[in-house]
């Protein structure tokens, strides 16, 4: 037996077969679907060279650089000067919330005092000052 085993082996090492690339690719795709392993990626085939490589590693310190140097570009802000109030407003308009963000973006929390300073020395005055007993008598009757 041990003589018709390595005839065996001698006639399937000299067994020259001729397939095409079809049955070739249909028979790998089994052998891989029976082993349970997944054909590898087209990045890893592709990435499997130097040169891409390089080329990939040259591409992003490219698109680094490009936006490093777009940043610098970048126009700064500009200074402002403080709101300006006019006198000739009206105190409501003065106080409003439209006014006051104005203000606030023109100058900070500066303008905005100046602006309701200005609104207050611009509104009306009460003709007398009233006492607590006179406002107490005034809400709930005397």
């Amino acid at each position: 037996m041990n003589t018709k085993m390595k005839n065996i082996k001698k006639q399937i090492k000299e067994l020259k077969i001729n397939a095409s690339a079809e049955l070739d690719e249909r028979v790998n795709e089994k052998f891989v679907q029976a082993l349970g392993h997944k054909k590898p990626a087209v990045i890893r085939k592709i990435m499997q060279s130097r040169l891409i490589r390089y080329a990939a590693a040259a591409g992003i310190i490219g698109a680094i650089w490009l936006i490093t140097q777009h940043k610098e570009e970048l126009p700064q802000p500009k200074a402002t000067q403080p709101a300006v109030v006019s006198e000739s407003q009206n105190p409501a308009d003065m106080v409003s919330i439209f006014s006051l963000n104005k203000a606030f973006r023109d100058g900070g929390l500066e303008a905005v005092e100046k602006r309701l300073e200005k609104a207050d020395e611009a509104g009306p005055k009460p003709k007398q000052c009233l006492s607590v007993d006179e406002m107490i008598c005034e809400l709930y009757g005397c």
